[in-house]
């Protein structure tokens, strides 16, 4: 039941089994977080403190996938573009220009380690 729970927050609740570009579709809950840490007028700390958790359980999460999926890196954990997005995010104004530039690179940066690391 515990590898259950960590699937979902490695998945995002199913999100990563998305049949087409499921990391693609991960950076969105990234970019709700980014959105909630700005509004809240976060302190660079606390928001750089607040990364490194969702990190943490991040790696946690998708090693216990890994270890249900019986797959090393499968395609439907997509923590990792989750938690990209905000680290990507990180001191940058909120501003369109800014949130569809960092779209499209976490999804360059993501599409290119999936493809030569795969």
């Amino acid at each position: 039941m515990k590898d259950k729970s960590w699937v979902a927050v490695a998945t995002c609740f199913g999100l990563g089994r998305m049949p087409l570009a499921p990391g693609t579709f991960g950076i969105f809950p990234g970019i709700i977080i980014y959105l909630i840490l700005h509004s809240a007028n976060t302190d660079p700390f606390i928001y750089l403190i607040a990364v490194i958790a969702l990190f943490l359980i991040g790696v946690h999460a998708s090693t216990r996938a890994e270890i249900a999926y019986e797959s090393k890196d499968d395609n439907r954990i997509i923590i990792d573009e989750i938690v990209s997005f905000p680290v990507t995010m990180f001191m940058i104004p909120l501003k369109w220009e800014s949130l569809i530039l960092a779209f499209f690179f976490t999804a360059l940066h993501s599409f290119l380690l999936f493809f030569f690391f795969t």
